[in-house]
């Protein structure tokens, strides 16, 4: 079920201001011991109301109703992170499922070449049969085989490909990001993002390092992944910090992060600057 907030409706019902009471049906009700739910701060990034976001108290209010710090981020200990995941979500897609083995072998089965192979052989198979018995049907019966045992064979190679493939995407995926957690820095994989957390965000911090022997494939994992929001959030502090959201607008031109634009989205690039922000919801 999906929850649409007017401007008025986030400002009352997320945020709500002293004496305020909400003219619209009431919210989804906050779990976890934390005063905002997941459909709530879901709205913050979807509807990107500055003003309901600054008379409601902002980051500052935000990080309060979240139980975290802009300074020194949320508890590192497992049960506050594993709260958080079970109330708020986990930092992941669902990933898309690969071909099985069959699929690729009924796939080549439509081959043109190996059409053409099976219907030659067995041609040959019942024209030997029908003209010299049993024995006269071990030529076409060779070339059929022959033919599966291609057919297989490219099969299996086909799925071990994909395999490694999917794989190789995988570990491109883990990106590396560097967050604040108990008033620490560490590095943590993208997929262990948490909402309430406090991420670095600068050019360079998330580039992925393999060891190919191919360049360019190299230089290709480099320029897809390198310098992306790992996750949708607002700004709190930063220095210059200009952010990439052609992969979600279609603008070209890039979006300066302050108080005045705070909303990030997850899979935007960092173009310039440096900064720091909040992560407010995650996928699922």
């Amino acid at each position: 079920m999906v929850f649409y907030y007017s401007s008025a409706q986030l400002e009352t019902n997320i945020f709500p201001t002293a004496g305020g009471k909400p003219d619209a049906p009431p919210s989804p009700t906050p779990t976890g011991g934390y005063d905002v739910s997941p459909e709530q701060l879901a709205s913050i990034t979807r509807e990107r109301d500055l003003i309901a976001f600054q008379k409601s108290g902002g980051v500052k209010r935000l990080a309060e109703r979240l139980k975290t710090n802009p300074d020194k981020g949320i508890h590192e200990d497992e049960s506050n992170i594993l709260e958080r995941k079970n109330v708020f979500g986990s930092n992941t897609y669902p990933r898309r499922k690969g071909n099985s083995f069959w699929r690729f072998l009924y796939d080549g089965c439509g081959d043109t070449t190996l059409i053409i192979l099976m219907v030659a052989a067995a041609a040959l198979l019942a024209l030997g049969i029908i003209t010299e018995g049993i024995k006269g049907g071990y030529d076409g019966g060779s070339i059929a085989l022959g033919v599966i045992i291609v057919m297989v064979v490219k099969a299996m190679h086909e799925y071990k490909s994909s395999l490694k493939f999917q794989n190789l995407n995988e570990e491109k995926q883990n990106i590396q990001c560097q967050v604040v957690r108990g008033g620490r820095r560490m590095m943590i994989s993208i997929f262990d993002i948490v909402v309430g957390d406090v991420i670095h965000l600068t050019i360079g911090d998330q580039v992925i390092c393999f060891s190919f022997l191919v360049i360019s494939v190299f230089a290709l994992v480099y320029t897809s992944f390198v310098n992306q929001v790992p996750a949708d959030g607002v700004f709190i502090s930063g220095n210059s910090l200009s952010i990439d959201e052609s992969s979600m607008t279609g603008e070209s031109q890039t979006v300066d992060k302050d108080h005045k634009s705070p909303f990030l989205m997850a899979g935007c690039k960092v173009a310039d600057g440096c900064g720091t922000m909040m992560v407010s919801s995650n996928p699922k």
